[in-house]
């Protein structure tokens, strides 16, 4: 008799499973994970998986992960090969391949890009060694960016603010009765009721 186990394979002592090459069958483990430290995201570039000598990393959040034991995944020629070697936080975040959201820029994110980008960062942590951080980039201060330019511009933002600021509906109320409250006599007959002599 035969029965169909997990993903369709036959439990009977007749299915043979496919024989490995010689190739799989020798191949060595990854090395163990070595500390890179703090290098740049130029830097970053060269451990994806383009050389086996070196170690096959990635980052999320600034922070490289060894993903070398699932070379099969991250390697080339992988599923997820385009995160090898650079900062995956925006497209794992919004679970995309696309060319533009291979960033570790993870500005404008929504609430639940965020907590996906959370849930595979925790996964990471669990899975994978931290070997070190991708190297903050500094951005050089313009004239428009310094701290009395961006004051100025504070001031500005608030008088147009003020300019265009709304009137509660409350108070707009108030003024267009308030003329008309003081048009009316002010006088009260004996009944308590407005007089309108």
């Amino acid at each position: 008799m035969t029965t169909v186990g997990l993903f369709g394979s036959s439990s009977s002592s007749s299915h043979h499973q496919r024989p490995r090459s010689l190739e799989e069958q020798v191949k060595p483990p990854p090395p163990p994970p070595v500390q890179v430290g703090e290098i740049s995201e130029e830097e970053l570039k060269q451990y994806d998986g383009s050389d086996d000598k070196k170690p096959l990393l990635m980052s999320i959040k600034g922070q490289i992960y060894d993903v070398s034991q699932s070379r099969m995944f991250y390697g080339p020629g992988g599923p997820y090969a385009l995160f090898a070697g650079k900062d995956a936080s925006r497209a794992l975040a919004k679970m995309s391949f696309e060319k533009e959201d291979l960033t570790g820029d993870i500005s404008g994110l929504g609430p639940f890009e965020l907590e996906a980008l959370q849930d595979w960062e925790y996964k990471f942590m669990s899975k994978y060694v931290k070997v070190g951080t991708v190297k903050k980039e500094v951005v050089p201060v313009t004239d428009e960016s310094t701290p009395l330019n961006l004051l100025k511009l504070r001031i500005e933002v608030q008088q147009s603010q003020r300019k265009l600021k709304m009137v509660h509906p409350r108070r707009q109320q108030r003024k267009l009765w308030k003329p008309l409250l003081l048009s009316m006599p002010r006088k009260m007959n004996s009944n308590g009721a407005l007089d309108d002599t």
